[in-house]
This record gives structure tokens, C-alpha cells and sequence, in this order.
């Protein structure tokens, strides 16, 4: 059955590693369809039965595009579909970074808290606080170290993005990354010029303002480690086989006090454990999308009685053809077919409608429960607003009224 209330919907094509996966990670671009909302709040992610996935809107260019993240609790070695709907004006946006990601703090809260200790440990809870719904960070003269590290601990086949910045003045440095793989921002050594590097001083600095910025370590494997710097490809570095299980840091050090360090938000999301980094997804044509639906006058008749089933089916396309099976052996292709069952008991029902493009199949289970007939007399009950129909006995036998 389709997701309601949607008109469109897109396959999409999420590849495979070689290897069967779970609860995977993807980012997933998706450029406006007119069917769309301006803010991609109609997006909806689903297994192919229709199924919801885990979702998060990461950004979204007003009637352009938006970035998606989604949760595949399963991954075939060779990938699979999912479907991904839209067209729904009603629909409110269904964004949860919790529900998404193994870790992922936007540190909203009241200011002055701690950041959320199920998720971290600080060093000091009156320099280490949720500030305007980021978390702030600053060194003292009695302690030039301050850290917020995750509890979680994460492997080869995890990524950590974040966008942070320290603020202009004193000498201190923010480091932020998954345990010595890292960037730091720090002032250059001859001016007042902020600079974001990465784990090693002698690598290139990215960025020499006083911006906040966004920023990703990615352990594809035990021996490759990948940095992104505003979303874009910055370094690669070996690391000689590091496949230990680390925890994430967020660490401010400096020789005197210093302006404070912001961080806007972290996560951290699943790639893959086997080494492989994921094709590209992909999507197919816009499809309307038809939701087979039927109800029947009456799910509790006695042994014979004439059915009605009516075909409840939406589309935005023409429904060409009918495929019913009434759950005792017997089938129709009519669009509202007339039904009597020939034995007691419970049956399922199934109707599978198609268009020129498309196909959906909608079943009822234990939808009909048949009971003994009340009498003898049951000659009404084969006479329906059409006519006169014919039923068989139980020895297949023709009776003519």
C-alpha cells in the first residue's frame, strides 16, 4: 500500500558495498520537482513496502535542493530500492538527527547547562556549557585544558562532521575530531589570523578566518583517514592500521586565557565497516503513485451470501486493470467483483491494481469471516441490484431460478 497522502514518489537506488550491512548511513542530494515543497518538508524515505525510514534534513536551498540523511536498518551485499515520496502540502517535516545517527548533539538546552551527559563527560561545568543553544567552551589560568568527549566510542567505518570555530584572542587552540585524528583552530604565529589545520602542522592550513566552518573526519577503514573541510575533500592520511574504537574530543589547551570556543552541532554517522566506500544513489523516473484500496458491504456473511466488493483504489494516473483473489482459491478481474464463499471460515482478501507504469497491491488480512447459513431458505440471498446469479452447491451443482 502507498504512503497517503503523497502524489509523486521516485525510486531510488542505494548500492552496495559487497557486503551485507546495518543501519548505514546515506546523504543523499535531491533537487526540487514541482510536485515538491519550496522546503522539502513533503519529503518522506521508505522501505519498498512502504515502510518509514529514519530521516534527517540536513540543509535545503529554498526550491532548489536539500540534503538528506537516512537510516537503512538493512543493506543487501549488492544494495537494494527504496522509494522516496513527495507531493503532500499537509505534510510537516520529519527531520530527527537522534533517530538518524548513532551520536548527534545540536546542544539545545538552557544556558548554563551541561552539554547532555548520556552522551558526554566534561572537565570543568563552569567552562565547559550549552551557550545560545551551542556548546561554549574556554580555558582559565587554573585549568589550560578543557575537553568535552564522547562517551560512545567509534571505529573504522564512522564519520564525524561538525561545525565549531574558536573566537579571536589569546593564544589557545580548539582541536575537534575523533580522538589524534583531528582539526585545530588556532591564531597564526605572526598575526591575528585565525587558521584551520589539520592533525599535522606541517599539512596546509584550509581556512584563515574567524568563521565558523564545518568540518569532517572519516575513518573509512583501519588505514585510510579522510578530512573534509566545508564539505569539500581536504587530505588524506594513512594511518598504518589504527583500527581501534575511539571516542570523539572536542578539546580546548592554551599558555593564558583566551576568547571561548563555539560548536553549533556534531554527529556522527555509519559508512561502512568493510573498507568500501558507497557508489552513487540513484534515482528513477517520477512516478504517480496508486494506492490499491477495496472494502465489501459485509466481512461477516453466513455460507453462500453474495459479497460486494468495491474497489477503493486512488490514482492520479488510469487504473487499466484488476487483479482479485479472495483468499478460498477463486479470483477476478473485474473492478467491483460479487463474491459468495462456499465453505465457513476466515479468509484474506487481496487487490492488485496497475496502471500503464505502475503497480500496488493492497491485502486484508482475515478481512472475511464466513458463517454457517441461518437456514435452508437462502434463495435471497443470490439476488443482488444487477440481477440473478448462479451459485454452485458444494457438489457443483447448476441450479436456474
Amino acid at each position: 500500500m502507498a504512503l497517503a497522502g503523497y502524489e509523486k514518489y521516485k525510486i531510488v537506488t542505494l548500492p552496495g558495498s559487497g557486503f551485507a550491512e546495518t543501519n548505514i548511513n546515506f546523504e543523499i542530494t535531491v533537487l526540487k520537482e514541482s510536485a515538491m515543497e519550496d522546503d522539502f518538508a513533503d519529503i518522506r524515505f521508505t522501505e519498498s513496502d512502504d515502510t518509514q525510514l529514519d530521516q534527517f534534513r540536513y540543509s535545503y536551498s529554498s526550491g532548489v535542493s536539500a540534503v538528506y540523511f537516512i537510516k537503512v536498518p538493512t543493506l543487501p551485499a549488492d544494495g537494494k530500492t527504496i522509494r522516496m515520496y513527495y507531493g503532500n502540502s499537509g505534510a510537516s517535516l520529519l527531520s530527527s538527527g537522534e533517530d538518524t545517527f548513532p551520536l548527534f548533539d545540536n546542544f539545545v538546552g538552557s544556558d548554563g547547562d551541561p552539554p547532555d551527559a548520556t552522551k558526554w563527560t566534561i572537565s570543568d561545568n563552569d567552562y565547559v556549557k550549552i551557550d545560545t543553544n551551542n556548546l561554549w567552551m574556554r580555558v582559565t589560568w587554573l585549568n589550560l585544558d578543557q575537553n568535552c568527549t564522547s562517551i560512545q566510542e567509534f571505529g573504522a567505518g564512522y564519520s564525524v562532521r561538525m561545525k565549531f570555530k574558536k573566537e579571536d584572542g589569546g593564544t589557545g587552540r580548539v582541536k575537534c575530531g575523533i580522538n589524534n585524528e583531528y582539526y585545530y583552530h588556532t591564531n597564526n604565529s605572526t598575526d591575528t589570523t585565525h587558521w584551520f589545520y589539520k592533525a599535522e602542522s606541517t599539512a596546509a592550513p584550509a581556512n584563515g578566518d574567524d568563521a565558523s566552518h564545518v568540518v569532517e573526519i572519516k575513518r573509512v577503514d583501519s588505514e585510510l583517514v579522510r578530512y573534509y573541510f566545508d564539505e569539500t575533500e581536504d587530505w588524506d592520511k594513512d594511518t598504518s592500521d589504527d583500527s581501534a574504537d575511539k571516542k570523539i574530543i572536542l578539546r580546548m589547551i592554551g599558555t593564558n586565557p583566551s576568547d571561548p570556543f563555539w560548536c553549533d552541532w556534531i554527529f556522527a554517522y555509519k559508512i561502512s565497516q568493510n573498507g568500501v566506500e558507497f557508489g552513487s544513489v540513484t534515482f528513477g523516473d517520477e512516478q504517480d503513485v496508486l494506492d490499491a484500496d477495496f472494502s465489501a458491504d459485509d466481512t461477516t456473511p453466513n455460507l453462500r451470501q453474495i459479497v460486494r466488493f468495491t474497489d477503493d483504489s486512488t490514482s492520479d494516473d488510469t487504473i487499466t486493470s484488476w487483479a482479485w483473489d479472495f483468499g478460498d482459491g477463486e479470483t477476478s478481474t473485474e473492478q467491483n467483483p460479487h463474491h459468495a464463499y462456499m465453505r465457513e471460515g476466515t479468509y484474506s482478501v487481496s487487490l492488485t491494481v496497475s496502471t500503464a507504469n505502475n503497480s500496488d497491491i493492497e491485502t486484508k488480512t482475515s478481512y472475511i469471516t464466513v458463517g454457517a447459513r441461518a437456514d435452508n431458505n437462502w434463495t435471497g440471498n443470490m439476488l443482488d441490484d444487477i440481477g440473478v446469479r448462479i451459485l454452485r452447491t458444494k457438489l457443483d451443482e447448476r441450479i436456474n431460478i
